[in-house]
Formats: C-alpha cells, sequence, structure tokens
C-alpha cells in the first residue's frame, strides 16, 4: 500500500496520542472484527548490511581497495527510483512493488550495541521497556474494537509498554487445543466433552457471571482487568475462525517468515490481528559476510513478496503496510 514519509509520521503520532488516551471499556464492541489497516513489521536480527538490499556501491574495478561490494558498479540496475544490486530475485521484487514503496535510507540508530540498537529502531529510544512500534499501534485499536490477538510477534523487539498483551503462536497444533477446549480431540468435532445445550449453558453462566463483576468493577485498573478476562472467555470462536483460515499445511521450507506470514495473514484476514512482528536471525555476520548474508537478504524479499500475494488473496492487500 502506497504511502509517504509525512503519511507514515502522521499514522505513528496518532497512534501515540490513541495510546496515550484514557482507558475505556473495551468489550462493547467485541463481537465486531476488526477490518484494518494492518501493519507488519520484520526484524531482521543483527547488523544487517542495506548495500546488499537497497543502497549499493558497488566497485569501479578489480583494483579497487577494500570494496563494499564485490559486484562492479556497472552491474548495479536502476528500478524506477531505486538502485537495486545484482542479486537473484532483488530485481524482480523492485519490479513488481516499485510504486508501492518507500526506503528510508541511511537512518543513524546512534549506536554499536545490538540490543540498544534494536530499541532505537522499534521505539525511537534507548530506554528499556519501551514500546515497539507493531505494539503501539495495536494498542491504539483497542479502545475501539476487541481483536483477541491484536498484537501477534514471533520474537526480536517486542516490548509492549504493558499498553497490550503480546501474542504468540508456537504452532498450529497448540492454537488448535486453545480454539477447541470442550474436546479430547481438538482435531475431532465428534469427540466433545458436553453437548451443544451444555455448552451453551455454561457459556451463558460465564457471561452472566462477568457482567456482575464489571458493574461492581469502578477502578480503572478493575475494568481493564474485567475487560481483558472478558476477551479471553469470549475469544474461542474467533480462534476457531482463525484456525479455518489457515492452510491446511504451513510452509516448511528453510524461510521461517514465510510460515510466520501465513500465520499473520489468517489472524488479519479473521479479523482479530491489527499488527503482526515478523523476526528472523543470522544477520550477525563477522565473517564470510557476502556469502552469509546474502541469502538472508533474499529470504526477507521472498517472504515478503510471499506476504503479499497471501494478502492478495484473502482480500487485504490495499489494507496492508
Amino acid at each position: 500500500m502506497a504511502f509517504d514519509r509525512r503519511d507514515f509520521l502522521k499514522l505513528a503520532a496518532s497512534a501515540g496520542l490513541l495510546v496515550a488516551g484514557p482507558p475505556l471499556a473495551r468489550h462493547a464492541r467485541a463481537s465486531e472484527r476488526y477490518v484494518g489497516p494492518f501493519w507488519v513489521t520484520i526484524h531482521a536480527r543483527g547488523g544487517w548490511d542495506p548495500t546488499l538490499l537497497c543502497d549499493p556501491k558497488g566497485r569501479a574495478d578489480e583494483n579497487a581497495e577494500a570494496p563494499v561490494n564485490m559486484f562492479f558498479q556497472d552491474q548495479i540496475e536502476q528500478v524506477g527510483a531505486f538502485q537495486v544490486p545484482p542479486i537473484e530475485g532483488h530485481r524482480e521484487f523492485f519490479e513488481r512493488y516499485q510504486n508501492e514503496l518507500l526506503v528510508l535510507n541511511g537512518v543513524n540508530i546512534g549506536t554499536n550495541s545490538h540490543d540498544t540498537g534494536e530499541r532505537v529502531v522499534w521505539s525511537g529510544a534507548t530506554n528499556n521497556n519501551m514500546p515497539a512500534l507493531a505494539a503501539m499501534i495495536a494498542a491504539s485499536k483497542l479502545d475501539a474494537y476487541a481483536p483477541p490477538i491484536a498484537f501477534l510477534t514471533n520474537g526480536g523487539y517486542e516490548s509492549t509498554g504493558a499498553l497490550v498483551a503480546p501474542t504468540r503462536i508456537p504452532s498450529v497444533d497448540a492454537l488448535a487445543e486453545l480454539a477447541y477446549p470442550h474436546r479430547l480431540d481438538a482435531s475431532n468435532a465428534d469427540s466433545s466433552l458436553f453437548t451443544e445445550a451444555t455448552r451453551q449453558r455454561i457459556a451463558d453462566a460465564q457471561e452472566g457471571r462477568l457482567d456482575r463483576l464489571r458493574r461492581h468493577a469502578t477502578l480503572p485498573r478493575e475494568r481493564r482487568a474485567m475487560n481483558t478476562l472478558y476477551q479471553a472467555r469470549a475469544s474461542e470462536n474467533e480462534l476457531q475462525l482463525l484456525t479455518e483460515r489457515l492452510p491446511s499445511t504451513l510452509d516448511n521450507s528453510n524461510n521461517a517468515l514465510i510460515r510466520q506470514a501465513q500465520v499473520a495473514v489468517a489472524a488479519f484476514s479473521a479479523g482479530l490481528t491489527v499488527s503482526a512482528n515478523l523476526s528472523i536471525g543470522g544477520f550477525d555476520t563477522h565473517g564470510n559476510h557476502d556469502a552469509s548474508h546474502t541469502p538472508r537478504m533474499q529470504m526477507i524479499v521472498q517472504a515478503i513478496d510471499f506476504l503479499m500475494q497471501e494478502a492478495d488473496a484473502a482480500g487485504i492487500a490495499d489494507q496492508l503496510y
């Protein structure tokens, strides 16, 4: 989805203002599905090299001393507004998405420390426990909606500053167990512990108890706790919807970002998630840099391409940042 730097800063600023607002009852619109916009951040852990993606330097000739890149300057291609290094898959990626990309090149994070650098990149501050951008964006929607998996994360810098609960989905099997707690076997619809009428009576009793607790909760902290409990109790059907949106089998290649993207798109299209943080390591290369780093860069390009194609198939690509 195309947007410029000014739009991005406006959105980020508005997210911060919403997060700073007073706590409101969050259960009122819990039945409404969140329909976007959706956000994805990708944490490429380590000191990754932009000259192998969007800022190639190249060398003038074979006699260049200590060149930044081993490929030659005349091998660098121009695709729209972007300079692209001669790495397999890069030119096709930039050709496909050149009109939907914004590259902020040369951002100075002011540190050589990995942990501090991660905080600066994702939160804008060096302080510990500052919330990541993805967490702030998810939290900004909680007063209007009650998505049960508002912030889906797969590692990397995922601090929330207690603004929103992070959700990690370790496996599809674990998700099924959560979605169908009344079954002996989550994959078997005929293994229910109760009849449907009994399940409904249990649900009605839980709903009544939560309503009574909410009516007697007067302090903001109590209200937030009650609303969190309400969301947890009310999310069973929504998690079932997520399991139905997931592919029957997840990608089993060596690119973990693709599996993470599959879960994220399913959660987005089910209306359960606002922002997802994907994560991949292997960028802290202290030796054999080009041979180790280049395929990791290709993994990111492949994963973003896959993510956008999945989002397009799910009908949410125009709502995805």
